[in-house]
């Protein structure tokens, strides 16, 4: 019985565990969209202390750090998007919103690690098929 109460009450705390940093994340999407980048820099981060995100959600909240001038928060979530997987390096190239970072120490690091990624992710791809 004692087994019992406790795999129950594990299970309720990890689902508000959950609910909690799907909240904030989902918290942190809106202010982005609605322009306030500080406010969801501040909820993705509230998400990240309690659990780990995943690349795209790194990514998101790297944007909206840059975009509240925080080029020391991007970086931080930058480099943990890159490092969990992120491949798209082309768009991390090119997005308007991390132009900030381009000049800030790190940022070659990541591009390497993103390199990396999408080398290691087209190792099974038949590239000279890719190439045409």
């Amino acid at each position: 019985m004692k087994t019992l109460i406790t795999i129950s009450l594990l299970l309720f705390i990890s689902s508000l565990y959950s609910q909690t940093f799907n909240n904030y994340i989902k918290r942190g999407d809106s202010l982005y969209k609605s322009g306030e980048y500080l406010k969801s820099g501040k909820m993705y981060s509230h998400a990240f202390d309690i659990k780990h995100g995943n690349t795209a959600q790194y990514y998101k909240a790297s944007c909206s750090w840059a975009l509240a001038g925080d080029t020391v928060q991007s970086i931080e979530y930058l480099c943990r998007s890159a490092e969990r997987g992120w491949k798209n390096l082309k768009h991390l190239k090119t997005n308007k919103k991390l132009f900030s970072l381009h000049s800030v120490e790190g940022w070659n690091g990541i591009l390497s690690i993103v390199k990396d990624n999408v080398i290691k992710h087209e190792k099974s791809f038949n590239l000279p098929l890719k190439k045409n």
